[in-house]
């Protein structure tokens, strides 16, 4: 089982102006920067569990349950009230399981460099102009529309251990692993909903 200790930053009011055009709307309240701690688990695909500042949800085999009255959040920066979460990406994924990026980014090797005491790889990310036949977007792509991206990748593991988006030059979001445990091991019903 893989433990992730995630740092989540997300610049509001340019996630907001990079999905929706306010120029020509009222004049809006500013939103400011967002920062939450998260923990999530991850077994495999099929069976995790992510808790967020105030909620949890996670998935165990075929069923898929959240805390969150307002509905599951997936993806970069967090994503509200999807419907159907069995098509849409799970909750960072994009971290634990970086081969939905290969698809979606140009990527270019930079560097060496290390982070929270791990040997990584600094990968530089430019969105590729193609959709899929399906004429859906990886996440990331659609939401929150970062034009290029930054990632550090763990040189043993493969997971992604930051993922930096920026639009036109500014830092967006930025997901970062804190902290790792790769030999954790789940007790029976971990990944099952409890009832509070």
């Amino acid at each position: 089982m893989l433990e992730l200790q995630i740092n989540v930053w997300v610049d509001d009011d340019l996630l907001r102006t990079s999905y929706a055009d306010v120029s020509d709307g009222p004049v809006l309240e500013p939103l400011g920067v967002r920062k939450e701690q998260v923990r999530m688990w991850v077994a495999s695909p099929r069976r995790w569990r992510v808790r967020f500042p105030a909620t949890e949800q996670g998935r165990d085999g075929e069923v898929w349950w959240s805390t969150d009255p307002n509905g599951f959040t997936t993806g970069v920066a967090g994503r509200w009230g999807v419907q159907s979460p069995k098509a849409e990406v799970q909750p960072f994924e994009e971290l634990w399981d970086p081969a939905l990026l290969i698809g979606e980014l140009w990527l270019e090797p930079r560097a060496g460099t290390q982070v929270i005491g791990r040997e990584a790889i600094l990968v530089g990310g430019s969105p590729r102009p193609t959709e899929r036949p399906s004429g859906n977007d990886f996440i990331i792509l659609e939401f929150p529309g970062g034009d290029e991206h930054e990632l550090v990748v763990d040189a043993e593991l493969g997971i992604v251990l930051r993922l930096r988006s920026f639009r036109r030059g500014q830092e967006m979001v930025r997901e970062e692993v804190a902290g790792i445990d790769i030999d954790g091991s789940a007790p029976e019903g971990f990944f099952a909903r409890r009832e509070a």
